[in-house]
């Protein structure tokens, strides 16, 4: 069917795909916060204590804290797309897609266990989430990757200038959030069923998918953040502020997104009589046509049918000649 060998090195055509988000996906971190008392650098700060009595001395609050990440975000993707075409195989090796930076909706909620604190004195309640406004906050480094090699199945389209193929395509959406100067990644896979076409010479590949995504998953790799300042107002007596340092790691991410994805990707267009798909015309493109002189098995069958008669002959030898470097 198809004999195009070597991987095209593909650009995505930005006008004509883009990855559309509307949702929000949830970071779910555990750690613990402390006090900022430190005996030399700060003998003036808060110290925290577990439970209703306390204790002695400053000692981490066992904590969770909860992000959830509002998207609403259409956003024109830039970038490359790998994929190589053998027999009636397309393999997809690579895609980036980077994203322009984006305003996204950040909500948190604290919980804790009780405990008490000291300087100022106040009893904390745990077991209560505790709603942190944050507000918008800029996402940045965005992009969409194909998270694991895949391959597909293609079959010739009518006229048989390109092939047609669907199924399941693995991405990784990624992108940093600055968190009161700590810069946090963030990461999260989703699926997604894909419907596409590609040109039988690897000119043009595209393909779209519309879907809701709900899935939830440990992180890809270890993100966490250490003693990022954190101020509580006082609940009991009120009216005062307990300076506290909080550290944090993420355990799950969960996502409900809808999501609208198109890419359209370019690859250079060889010269003429380019049977092999090696950019220039010459002696092993000659070998490809005389291997495959006469009645192509099917539309698009002969990379050497160049003038997409359904056999190769002396009008496609003639191409190889003309275009020969």
């Amino acid at each position: 069917m198809i004999l195009l060998l070597l991987a095209v090195d593909a650009t995505i055509v930005s006008e004509f795909s883009s990855v559309d988000l509307a949702g929000s996906v949830a970071l779910d971190f555990e750690g613990a916060l402390i006090g900022n008392y430190d005996e030399e650098a700060n003998p003036e700060g808060t110290l925290t204590r577990p439970g209703l009595f306390g204790g002695s001395g400053n000692q981490p609050i066992n904590t969770s804290l909860s992000f959830a990440i509002g998207f609403d975000d259409q956003s024109l993707p830039e970038g490359q797309v790998v994929f190589s075409l053998s027999g009636e195989t397309l393999g997809l090796s690579s895609i980036e897609a980077t994203l322009p930076s984006a305003s996204v909706n950040l909500g948190l909620e604290l919980l804790f266990e009780t405990f008490r604190s000291i300087a100022p004195d106040s009893l904390f309640f745990g077991g209560i989430p505790l709603p942190l406004d944050i507000g918008s906050v800029e996402l940045t480094n965005r992009a969409v990757r194909l998270a694991t090699p895949v391959d597909f199945m293609v079959l010739p389209a009518p006229g048989g200038q390109i092939s047609v193929f669907t199924g399941t395509l693995p991405l990784l959406y990624e992108g940093v959030i600055d968190l009161q100067g700590t810069p946090t990644p963030i990461s999260f896979p989703f699926t997604l069923e894909v419907d596409g076409q590609v040109a039988v010479d690897g000119s043009e590949l595209s393909m779209s998918a519309s879907t809701t995504v709900n899935e939830s998953f440990p992180p890809e790799t270890p993100v966490g953040f250490s003693d990022i300042p954190l101020p509580l107002p006082t609940i009991l007596p009120p009216g005062e502020t307990a300076n506290c340092l909080l550290s944090q790691d993420l355990i799950q991410v969960g996502s409900m997104l809808d999501v609208g994805f198109v890419l359209v990707a370019s690859g250079p267009v060889g010269p003429a009589g380019d049977a092999d798909g090696d950019g220039d015309v010459d002696f092993e493109d000659l070998v490809r046509v005389l291997a495959e002189w006469g009645q192509c098995a099917a539309p698009g069958a002969c990379s050497a049918d160049f003038d997409n008669s359904g056999d190769v002959g002396f009008e496609d030898l003639l191409v190889v000649l003309t275009g020969w470097q």
